[in-house]
């Protein structure tokens, strides 16, 4: 076997080139409570052999977590160190990306219900078929108006928080590509800080507030999001997100006005004329930057500020 990519550590992914042309990825991890299994899959491409190993993956801790494999909280690592090697293989597609947050999101809702005890009904519609409830009941003839209402009114309260969140940004993944209508694609940086926003501050607040359904949110809610939140250019970034996701919600008639117009918008910076303390901070999405170039330089100073970076990154 002709090795492409060195060797990894646990919860990273490797790709290696098997002397019958395929692509072979594969990985390590700790579910909770759980066992360490070894899921691999491979393919003609590396990308392919990619994207059938995190399909595994989602399976994988579906079924850990309904036979009761997982009874304790998942490391950070387990995300953390999935995002960083499938950056560092540098096959950031779209797919790649979609599956990826679907196991970053399974497994913050698994800590949310381990943490929190959140009890999830397992009546949920998922959107698309609440669209296509919709669209059904407007082409029944039989159905009379005040009906199709009190239907339609229902299907809503049913859209849970964290599937409009996928929703929108499979959404947005899908403007990163270039085509005739979207002549001027996102940067996928762009849509990486909205999905670092969702992960770290908007869905952990509303999960431990127990408020699992779009419907449940209020003014009030958002407000104390936003105050919840140290950094004030994360302030700003939370109520850029959160706004973007209620327009969405609009287009897609889930909610009929938008709740970020009552709320004041945080600036970005406050100035106070003195030192300011979000110049001090390292954002979630720039920690790996900032480790890289501290063990480049590997100098006493570099080992120190990166021993304390990732010390916080831990705690």
């Amino acid at each position: 076997m002709e090795k492409i990519k060195k060797r990894t550590s646990k919860y990273e992914i490797s790709i290696n080139l098997k002397n019958n042309g395929y692509y072979l990825a594969r990985i390590s991890f700790k579910l909770g409570g759980g066992s360490s299994p070894r899921i691999e899959n491979s393919g003609t491409t590396e990308e392919l052999a990619l994207i059938g190993l995190l399909n595994k993956m989602i399976k994988s801790i579906a079924i850990a977590y309904d036979t009761g494999q997982i009874h304790t909280i998942i490391d950070d690592r387990v995300s953390q160190r999935l995002v960083k090697s499938i950056n560092d293989l540098g096959l950031n597609t779209p797919e790649v990306t979609t599956k990826t947050l679907v196991i970053i999101d399974k497994i913050n809702s698994i800590n949310s219900k381990i943490l929190n005890n959140i009890y999830i009904p397992s009546n949920i519609v998922p959107i698309q078929h609440i669209e296509n409830q919709k669209t059904n009941m407007f082409l029944t003839n039989n159905a009379n108006n005040e009906t199709l209402k009190e239907n339609n009114n229902s299907l809503m309260q049913k859209i849970v928080i964290s599937e409009l969140v996928q929703e929108w940004l499979d959404y947005r993944l899908s403007l990163c590509i270039k085509t005739d209508d979207n002549p001027k694609p996102l940067q996928r940086t762009t849509v990486d800080n909205n999905f670092y926003r969702i992960r770290d501050d908007i869905l952990p607040f509303f999960a431990k507030n127990k408020i699992m359904y779009f419907s449940q949110i209020t003014v009030e809610h958002i407000k104390s999001l936003i105050k919840s939140i140290k950094c004030q250019n994360s302030k700003h970034k939370t109520y850029v997100v959160m706004n973007m996701i209620f327009k969405y919600a609009i287009s897609k008639n889930i909610v009929k006005s938008n709740l970020m117009k009552k709320v004041e918008k945080p600036p970005e910076k406050i100035i106070t004329g003195e030192e300011d303390d979000d110049n001090n901070y390292i954002e979630p999405e720039r920690q790996n930057i900032w480790l890289n170039l501290f063990e480049k330089e590997n100098t006493d100073m570099t080992l120190l500020f990166e021993t304390m970076l990732l010390t916080r990154i831990t705690s």
